[in-house]
Formats: structure tokens, C-alpha cells, sequence
């Protein structure tokens, strides 16, 4: 976006790092609604955290998500799996972790069809309560970035933002 190689950029926006850490000249241009599950889920054969056995290997790249899960069940084994999703439920069903904790909102999109229209099949998982774990700021929400100068994108852009989505992202963001 930033080298005028594309106008615009979809993104997760609990993905986005704080304003304060973006490049200059970048801006959210519009947030597309409504806003999906903001919960996480566990991916696996386990309904919650307690069914985990002791020991239980629980594959999460998230720091939020690995210290939420650590404060309710310090004696299982952390696993930081990178990749995409994809990737981290292949490492489920290869037998690398026992569960994976992932957001609902992507594996919800992820099972309704890939790129080429294609439904996953998607493995069980188990929203865990908010009591539990408490969703990423703007979880959930999706946006598009754009340069913050130019005026083409941002007009075409702000024509289909979802006001509801956007509130909500700006207030969660803020917390960052």
C-alpha cells in the first residue's frame, strides 16, 4: 500500500498493531460488518479447558491467548505454532498439539469456503466462555487500509464502513 503497488489492504483488524506503531501515511479507510464471533474457540477433541488432560499440548501463537489459557490451567505445555490456519490444524491432526485455541470469527470464515469457493472441512471446536478468555481488541471485526492520502480509495472505502463495526473497533483499539 504504502509503494502505490495496490490502493488498499484487507486485514483482521485485531491483527493491526496500535496507531502509534503504524509507517506514516497509513490509515483504516473503512471497517466491513457486521462483526463476526469476537470469541476464541478450542480447536480439538476437548470441550473446554478443564477437559484438558494434565500436561495437555495447546498450540497458540497469540501471547494474549497463551497467558489467559496459563492462568486457568498453569500445567499444560504451550505450544507457539505460526502459520497460517491451515497450517495450525494440520499440526492438530498430525498429532504435533492436542488443541488449538484460535478466533472463532476466522475459522468461521475459513469454513464457509477458501478463495477458489471451496468449503473446509472443519475439525470440532468449542467457544470458550468470555469468562475464560477475554476476545483480542477489534476481534472478530475486519477492515481496509489505505494511504491516508488519497482521496479516491477513502471515498469509495468510507461509502461501505459499517458504523457499528467501526465504534466498535475505535473503542477496543483505543485500549492498546
Amino acid at each position: 500500500v504504502i509503494a502505490g503497488t495496490i490502493d488498499a489492504a484487507v486485514h483482521s483488524t485485531k491483527d493491526l498493531p496500535p496507531a502509534n506503531r503504524w509507517r506514516d501515511g497509513l490509515t483504516i479507510a473503512c471497517h466491513i460488518g457486521p462483526r463476526a464471533d469476537p470469541c476464541d474457540v478450542l480447536v480439538g477433541s476437548y470441550s473446554s479447558f478443564a477437559e484438558l488432560p494434565r500436561g495437555a499440548r495447546v498450540g497458540s501463537a497469540s501471547i494474549r491467548r497463551q497467558a489467559q489459557l496459563l492462568s486457568h490451567r498453569p500445567d499444560v505445555k504451550v505450544v507457539n505454532l505460526r502459520g497460517n490456519v491451515q497450517a495450525r490444524l494440520a499440526a492438530l491432526e498430525n498429532g504435533d498439539v492436542d488443541a488449538l485455541i484460535l478466533a472463532a470469527a476466522g475459522l468461521d470464515r475459513l469454513g464457509s469456503g477458501n478463495s477458489h469457493g471451496r468449503r473446509i472441512d472443519m475439525p470440532k471446536y468449542h467457544k470458550v466462555p468470555v469468562e475464560n478468555m477475554m476476545p483480542g481488541a477489534a476481534q472478530g471485526i475486519v477492515c481496509v487500509t489505505c494511504r491516508a492520502d488519497d482521496n479516491d480509495a477513502l471515498s469509495l472505502l468510507h461509502r461501505i464502513d459499517n458504523k457499528e463495526a467501526r465504534i466498535a473497533a475505535t473503542a477496543e483499539r483505543a485500549l492498546l
